[in-house]
């Protein structure tokens, strides 16, 4: 069967993904939940700041205090932290960092 699909893949004509019909034995797919960033400050108990687009959502990092995180909404892993002064700039997952 999948030799089969592979081999209609690869000399059928395009089809775009709007216009497939679902592969059997799968349900199809629904909207996906949209995935939103927060940057948390340390010491804040109010709202934290929240950007649909992780590039606009390093900039405000970058520019907040020194301890912030960028937090994934969708998983709530923390995605990078704003350096302290003199530690120079992290921006890597929390998992990397000793």
């Amino acid at each position: 069967m999948r030799a089969a699909r592979l081999a209609e893949a690869l000399h059928g004509e395009y089809v775009a993904p709007g216009d497939r019909a679902p592969q059997p034995g799968r349900r199809a797919r629904g909207p996906r939940t949209p995935r939103r960033w927060l940057l948390v400050e340390p010491g804040s108990k109010g709202e934290s700041a929240s950007f649909d687009r992780r590039a606009v959502a390093l900039r405000a990092l970058h520019a907040a205090r020194a301890g912030s995180q960028l937090v994934d909404g969708l998983t709530g892993e923390v995605s990078a932290t704003a350096p302290f002064p003199g530690r120079g700039s992290t921006g890597q997952s929390s998992s990397a960092t000793t």
